[in-house]
């Protein structure tokens, strides 16, 4: 029986969330310090050109047309002042899309302690300062970044922490908690919980669209979510629907070249790859990978993305060289970019361990199997269904060699771990789609078990 290995977290983390990373909306000046008019029109020149050099997707040199504006805002406006802040926080946006996490943790912890320390204050506008939207956002901001290393915890901590403020600071306008459910939507599908995600993801499109003031690039990262939420449940159809929409309106918004149109490409490639529809999969596959490579450089962890799924769809072809190849430069960019302990490291490691099997090489795919499950036990939890996947594919290993015992073993951990998933899912959904999610998540799991079962029905239980 052949093995598919089944990715449950998203296709691509990176962008669902870009919205997140946004200034807050309440972000005036509160109260503001004396400052030099030529510095500060030399910073606002400057901030502009880095925000145009970002839009365009060019985020190396967003990030020294940043620190330009940071170091004239400092001059014009001192360190810690809001305005300044406002950089800071779009310096670590463009850190973050090319990867460089520590620097963008060490930037969202700076605006962080400066809001906390800031007092209450009149803005220039003679506006009362929303001092806890403000520190929300900050959470908000952090929480997307935890979230993106495969920290879950922290992140939802962070997040659940925001909501909070942010409820309690805008009142009828609720549509601005939007991004606040997107993020919460994330880390629950990212947790293997999709059902919760769908709840959360729609809760976020339905605030979206109630907002009269809303960016549409906003509510195509959160259409974007709900149809991975969908599709995680087996709901092909619905998210490829989806996935459309928001990838017209990133493209109208952002233009065809810009990362966040990669992910829409690249996720309605999933999509395709899942029908089957093989020569549509790989165009819209090699065109993401092609924008990533362009424009967030060769050794982003998006691209390592890219590379993954490509190898993934060769796999499926029986390309197994060129599969290979592509996971094993995925790899590289994840353990140089992420860490050697990243759950997306998991990810390469399990799907190398699937080319080996199929290779007939067994020791390298055993010691690829176990490294995959220990990064997934200890970042995802015991009972995440990532284990399972991992425990699935090493019955089926198993039992190529003949080793049922360990086999058995294997299947009856991915058995209890899967069982344990569904009782929790199963409830909030309706009866059809208690059917399409058992199809896709458990389906799999259960022919491994029972055909090895069938195969050794003499050995004692």
């Amino acid at each position: 029986m052949k093995f598919r290995p089944q990715l449950w977290r998203a296709l691509i983390v990176v962008l669902a969330i870009v919205a997140t990373f946004a200034v807050s909306l309440h972000a005036q000046v509160a109260p503001p310090a004396p400052s030099s008019p030529a510095s500060a029109s030399e910073a606002s020149t400057l901030k502009e050109r880095a925000r145009a050099l970002a839009k365009q997707g060019d985020y190396a040199k967003a990030i020294k047309a940043f620190e330009a504006a940071l170091a004239a805002a400092t001059r014009a406006y001192g360190a810690t002042d809001q305005r300044t802040d406002i950089v800071i926080n779009e310096l670590a946006i463009a850190h973050y899309n090319q990867g460089n996490y520590a620097e963008v943790e060490s930037l969202y912890l700076r605006v962080l302690r400066h809001t906390e320390a800031r007092p209450a204050g009149i803005t220039e506008a003679g506006k009362e300062w929303d001092k806890n939207y403000d520190v929300g956002t900050c959470l908000n901001n952090l929480g997307a970044l935890y979230d993106e290393m495969g920290d879950y915890a922290r992140a939802e901590e962070m997040y659940l922490r925001s909501l909070s403020l942010h409820e309690a600071s805008v009142g009828k306008n609720r549509y601005y908690l939007a991004t606040n459910y997107n993020n919460l939507a994330t880390v629950a599908r990212n947790q293997g919980n999709s059902a919760k995600a769908v709840e959360l993801f729609r809760q976020s499109v339905q605030l979206h669209e109630q907002n009269p003031k809303r960016e549409d690039t906003e509510l195509a990262n959160s259409l974007n979510g709900l149809a991975e939420a969908y599709e995680s449940l087996g709901q092909s159809e619905q998210a490829e629907a989806i996935y459309q929409r928001s990838l017209k309106l990133r493209e109208a918004r952002l233009g065809p070249s810009h990362p966040s149109v990669a992910i829409s490409l690249n996720n309605l490639a999933g999509v395709y790859k899942r029908q089957k529809r093989y020569a549509q999969a790989e165009g819209l596959y090699q065109r993401s990978l092609k924008i990533r490579q362009e424009k967030l450089g060769a050794d982003h962890p998006s691209v390592a993305t890219g590379l993954g799924n490509l190898a993934t769809l060769f796999r499926e072809q029986g390309r197994y060289e060129e599969a290979e190849k592509l996971n094993l430069q995925a790899l590289a960019i994840r353990e140089a970019k992420l860490g050697p302990d990243h759950p997306s490291v998991a990810i390469s490691l399990n799907n190398l361990a699937g080319l080996a099997m199929d290779l007939n090489q067994a020791p390298r795919a055993e010691e690829l199997y176990q490294r995959s499950l220990k990064i997934r036990q200890t970042k995802n939890g015991a009972d995440h269904p990532e284990v399972a996947q991992t425990f699935n594919n090493m019955g089926f290993f198993h039992a190529k060699l003949g080793e049922w015992s360990a086999a058995a073993s294997d299947f009856d951990h991915s058995r209890r771990i899967v069982r344990r998933h569904v009782s929790q899912i199963l409830p909030a959904l309706s009866e059809a789609d208690q059917l399409t999610f058992l199809k896709v998540t458990d389906e799999n799991y259960l022919h491994g078990a029972l055909s090895l079962a069938l195969l050794r029905r003499e050995d004692p239980a």
